[in-house]
């Protein structure tokens, strides 16, 4: 199992103004999996099948962003881990 942050940016459609959820799950496509089912309706533009969210890392990769060393992306930080 990895960890994988799913970011949010400030636009209108974002599921959160910024910060992050991480999700532990076996994939990049079982994080989103998971995402779905934790925020239901929520976690998609509806009518379009689009994600509510800006961009998904690794915990590898995560940890080499300004977000992680600043604990701030736009404003929040960790909203959830699931």
């Amino acid at each position: 199992m990895k960890k994988y942050y799913i970011t949010f940016g400030t636009g209108p459609r974002q599921l959160f103004k910024g910060g992050w959820v991480i999700v532990t799950a076996e994939s990049r496509s079982d994080a989103v999996e998971k995402f779905i089912k934790q925020f239901g309706r929520d976690a998609t533009i509806e009518g379009t099948g689009l994600l509510r969210f800006a961009f998904m890392y690794d915990e590898e990769d995560f940890k080499m962003t300004m977000m992680h060393e600043n604990n701030d992306n736009c404003g929040a930080a960790l909203h959830a881990e699931f």
